[in-house]
């Protein structure tokens, strides 16, 4: 008859219980992290357009595609300022959209989400482009079904002085393009161009549910 011996099993040491776990609210945690819903980081800023108004444009965006649902959390533009800086407040928005995305895509209706401010002092430099990240707090939190948006540069003041967003006009790159506000006309515009931009957001099912239980 042959005999087999199966090793005893070592309970699971408190030291090393401690790592397991710790790796495990690593883990966990990353998962839980602020993804990039959208972006377009060219090479180099090679355009720049002036918002306000006196020029009646007092929205200046680019469209994004959102491909899976999403809380926005947070986004960036590329900025400089025009002419001097004013205490007057940069805000980004959200805006739903119309139009074919890539083609002729603008923002649509109320904003769906506005932006934390900060002053236009805040940026340092006439000639060199800052990213300039605003954060979405609150019922600005939106979620977002998957479709097409807008992140836009809000400025309703006169354009001297003002922030200027800075992208590309080889629009080929991003599937996106460019959207923005012409007071003037009260309508929406488009242009085959891109600005530099980041969209974060995290999973809409995270924000409600961060509870978890160890498996060790």
């Amino acid at each position: 008859m042959v005999q087999i011996i199966l090793p005893v099993k070592e309970p699971i040491s408190d030291n090393m219980r401690y790592f397991l776990i710790s790796i495990f609210i690593l883990i966990t945690g990353l998962s839980f992290g602020q993804i990039t819903v959208d972006y377009y980081n060219p090479a180099s800023i090679t355009s720049a357009w002036t918002v306000g108004i006196d020029i009646d444009r007092t929205n200046m965006g680019q469209c994004f595609h959102v491909s899976t649902p999403i809380t926005i959390t947070s986004a960036s533009l590329k900025l400089r300022y025009v002419y001097g800086t004013n205490s007057n407040p940069i805000q980004y928005a959200i805006y739903a959209t119309t139009g074919t995305y890539g083609v002729n895509c603008t923002g649509t209706g109320s904003p769906l989400a506005l932006s934390s401010t900060i002053p236009l002092t805040t940026l340092t430099s006439n000639y060199t482009f800052q990213i300039i990240n605003l954060t979405f707090n609150g019922a600005d939190q939106a979620t977002l079904p998957v479709g097409n948006y807008l992140l836009s540069l809000v400025w309703n003041y006169n354009s001297n002085p003002s922030p200027s967003p800075g992208g590309t006009t080889d629009g080929t790159v991003h599937p996106g393009n460019v959207g923005f506000y012409q007071n003037n006309i009260s309508t929406w515009e488009y242009m085959g161009s891109d600005l530099f931009f980041y969209v974060y957001g995290i999973s809409p099912t995270t924000k409600k549910y961060l509870f978890f239980s160890s498996p060790f």
